[in-house]
């Protein structure tokens, strides 16, 4: 390690980076540690995907204080925070695979917010943790059997091997009480090969990690649906964020 190394450690150990902005009231992670590109690094554009995701959850599923909601993915809390926002206390629990993630959320989020609850899910992911033990398709996820009103699953499956992406799939009905909803997104394209990782010319010149894009053709992934006993009640196609679809079920 040259000298400049040894200043630039000993910098970061003097001045470690802040973790977080307090941006119009709210508590938000530091610019640095935000996921899905160089927009959400602006804290107004941050806040107002975090309050229109919240407002999703309020229009399509009636949400209020009373619900039980089960976010899988839930990264540095940009749901959460908006459901502060609009609702307020909520029977909250997040899942992630991110322990860095996890961890901000229970520091942030958790600790002066007691109703929302933060878990980290030690599942191998190429992605976000290689570390991590593989699953089968015996796996469950840590919620007890028709405990949540509403499964949140934004930009997860865009970022998962399609193996865990069936398996968590065919999990998620035990987890709904009865008249219960699901939402997540996805890439889903016609006339595509069933799943595709990363597929060339797609969206990116050039992809920047492994799983960046995982596009599944829509009338496979609606069959996947169909298979794990859900049913679905909307689809929106490319929508949102860098062109996913919107699946809404139940």
């Amino acid at each position: 390690m040259n000298l400049g190394h040894y200043i630039k450690a000993a910098r970061r150990k003097l001045f470690p980076q802040k973790q977080f902005v307090i941006y119009d009231n709210s508590v938000l992670p530091a610019k640095h540690l935000r996921f899905n590109g160089p927009m959400f690094a602006d804290d107004a554009f941050y806040l107002r995907t975090s309050e229109s995701e919240a407002r999703r959850l309020i229009d399509r599923f009636r949400c209020d204080k009373t619900s039980r909601l089960l976010e899988i993915g839930c990264g540095q809390g940009r749901l959460a925070t908006g459901l502060l926002r609009l609702i307020g206390p909520v029977n909250y629990t997040g899942l992630d695979v991110h322990l860095p993630s996890v961890n901000w959320c229970r520091r942030y989020i958790e600790k002066t917010q007691p109703s929302y609850h933060f878990e980290h899910l030690n599942i191998g992911s190429e992605r976000y943790n290689k570390g991590g033990v593989k699953i089968d398709h015996n796996f469950k996820f840590p919620v007890k059997d028709q405990s949540v009103d509403v499964i949140y699953i934004w930009g997860v499956f865009t970022n998962l091997e399609g193996e865990i992406m069936k398996v968590y799939l065919n999990d998620l009905k035990r987890m709904l009480l009865p008249g219960g909803k699901i939402f997540f997104t996805a890439f889903a394209e016609e006339d595509v090969p069933n799943i595709s990782v990363n597929p060339e010319g797609y969206l990116f010149k050039e992809y920047t990690g492994p799983l960046q894009v995982v596009r599944y053709e829509k009338s496979y992934l609606f069959s996947l649906i169909a298979q794990a006993g859900l049913v679905v009640d909307d689809f929106i196609y490319g929508k949102e964020f860098d062109g996913q679809s919107e699946f809404y079920l139940s």
